[in-house]
């Protein structure tokens, strides 16, 4: 990590470049074979600079961790790259003819309309029939209370005379 944050000279950035490009064409896994791969000059500089040198190793220990554990690839078979160029051509051959047709559009926002307003339809069914339930049991309610606190017709004139007489005008 330290090597990464310091200054670089001149001398190292040319040779950082060089690092990069041995460390893609080695197939080697210690550090002391692939150098013998190197140019002379990269070697001189990668043994009198130990910040580079031990960016070397890192980055080439961190390449054989990943190509030690990287899955190795499956096989997809003979006929793969042919299967995959029919689906994507009977794809492109799909989109073309709905960009040919010019109803292609209509009849898919057609679809989508119909589909929000059969929605919108058992949506509003349900709220009137919810409102209508409660309405109803509303009228049943006040019918039941009002014929409770009815105390009917008086019986006889002097029932009438009493019920008036309890009420100041």
């Amino acid at each position: 990590m330290e090597s990464w944050l310091r200054r670089k000279t001149g001398e190292c950035r040319a040779a950082e470049g060089r690092m990069q490009s041995l460390l893609n064409s080695c197939t080697a896994s210690a550090a002391e074979e692939c150098l013998g791969a190197a140019d002379p000059g990269l070697r001189g500089h990668l043994e009198s600079c130990r910040e580079c040198r031990e960016e070397f190793e890192e980055a080439l220990a961190v390449r054989q961790l990943l190509r030690r554990h990287r899955a190795p690839a499956e096989n997809p078979g003979t006929f793969f790259a042919g299967r995959v160029m029919r689906a994507i051509g009977q794809q492109e051959a799909a989109r073309s003819a709905l960009s040919a047709n010019p109803w292609a559009a209509v009849l898919a926002l057609a679809e989508r309309v119909a589909l929000v307003s059969a929605l919108m339809l058992v949506l509003a069914t349900t709220w009137l029939y919810e409102t209508r339930s409660a309405d109803i049991e509303r009228r049943r309610v006040a019918e039941s209370i009002g014929a409770s606190l009815d105390p009917g017709p008086p019986a006889d004139d002097g029932d009438a005379l009493a019920s008036l007489a309890g009420r100041e005008p």
